[in-house]
Formats: structure tokens, sequence, C-alpha cells
């Protein structure tokens, strides 16, 4: 005798735990896992130097959904902790200054679709403390693969600074140059105007990671 659909007892699909919370959002503190760890790619390493403690920047890549969320990890003592930067992007730049404890962090969605602004996340304090904010799209026509590459940041001791930046146009267009400014250390910018000053050759200030490297090694060692 057959067996009717109604006698028929499926399985409950495993849950998926997502690695990537809802309630992330720029400067949020991550409960430092396994799972988490076994997620995130580097891209950026930087060592303990000075006033800034050694840290690690990268994506944490959530593998059943494809999500992304840029995201920083900070050497704490003998310790992680790490922070939240944005949600389907990577970082583009990060400057730091030792001396001083300083670091700023631009990101970018790294979907298909204009960059039209860059999330910023800064630390005065070698990670005691973090702040969000942006700069906002450049003051021009961006087509759907066209963003803003930032090519130089320079901010003084008081924190006044510029930025300047060029976009590549995917169309047959000519390059446009821009430049923005600061008046709190980098952490917001004005909207990105044109210049005939165009920087479009830069020394990199962090070289991608070492495989091999300390904290790298180290980050990793806490997904076993």
């Amino acid at each position: 005798m057959g067996i009717s659909s109604a006698e028929i007892v499926y399985a409950d699909e495993p849950a998926h735990n997502p690695v990537i919370s809802d309630h992330w959002a720029c400067g949020s503190r991550i409960e430092v896992s396994p799972e988490i760890v076994a997620s995130f790619h580097p891209t950026y390493v930087h060592p303990a130097k000075d006033k800034l403690p050694a840290f690690v920047g990268g994506f944490v890549k959530d593998m059943e959904n494809g999500g992304v969320y840029s995201t920083i990890f900070v050497k704490e003592a003998d310790a992680w902790k790490a922070f939240a930067v944005q949600e389907q992007a990577s970082f583009s730049n990060i400057y730091v200054h030792a001396e001083t404890g300083r670091a700023i962090f631009f990101s970018m969605i790294s979907v298909e679709g204009p960059g039209q602004s860059y999330q910023v996340l800064s630390t005065r304090d070698g990670f005691a403390t973090v702040k969000c904010g942006e700069v906002p799209a450049p003051k021009t026509k961006l087509d759907t693969l066209d963003y803003m590459q930032i090519r130089s940041v320079l901010l003084d001791a008081a924190g006044d600074g510029s930025l300047d930046g060029i976009v590549h146009f995917s169309e047959e267009r000519k390059p446009e140059c821009f430049t923005a400014s600061s008046k709190d250390g980098g952490l917001n910018w004005s909207a990105p105007a044109k210049t005939d000053q165009c920087i479009d050759s830069v020394v990199e200030v962090l070289a991608p990671f070492d495989e091999g490297s300390g904290p790298v090694q180290d980050l990793r060692s806490l997904a076993r």
C-alpha cells in the first residue's frame, strides 16, 4: 500500500544562524567569537606602534547569503575587540598617525551601483573610542560603475584637513578631480567639489596584509 503525502513527515531544515547581525551599525562593538573570526577576510594589517594598538581591517562575510560587512579587529591586551563599519562594503583607504593614536577608515558599498558616499570610522585615542561620519558623493553625474577614488588625505594638528579624489568614468568621459574639507579631524567632509589640481598617483599608507604577520596569525588562532 502506498503512503499518502499527508503521512510524510519532513525534517526541519537546519536553521541558519547568520554571522552578520541585523543590529550592527557603524561603530557597533561586535562580540568576537570563533564564528566571526572564521568568517573574517583581512585586507589591511597594522602592527602595534606608539599609541596605536595592532589592528586588522577587512570584512566579515556570511557564506550562507553572501552578505558582507567591513570590520576592524583591534588587539586589546591579551584579547581582541571588533567594530562594524558598513554593510555590503569594504575598505578603500586607511590612514593612520601612530604617534597620536589616530586612524581613519574609509569604507564604500561594494555591490553594483555608483558609490554615492564613503562611510568613515575614526579614532583619536587608539580605539578607546570610535566615531562615524561621511564623505558625501562628489558633485558630478555618476553612472552605475562610477565612484570617487580617494587619493590623498591631509590633516593638521587642529583637525582641519583636505581630501583629494578622482573619478575615472566608465563611459568615455575625461576623469574629474575633486577636493573636500574637514573641520573635525577627518570624520565628516564637505561634498567633494571639482578642482584642477588632480592627484592620480599616491603612495599607499598600508600595504595588503602579510599572510604570516603577527596580528593576523594571532587573530586566526581564535577560529580554531
